[in-house]
């Protein structure tokens, strides 16, 4: 459960970054 939310943690930060970069 943890790593899970970890890894969504990660991909939402990558994805806000992208985001951001736009």
């Amino acid at each position: 459960m943890n790593m899970l939310h970890m890894h969504a943690l990660l991909v939402y930060r990558v994805a806000v970054e992208s985001v951001v970069k736009l």
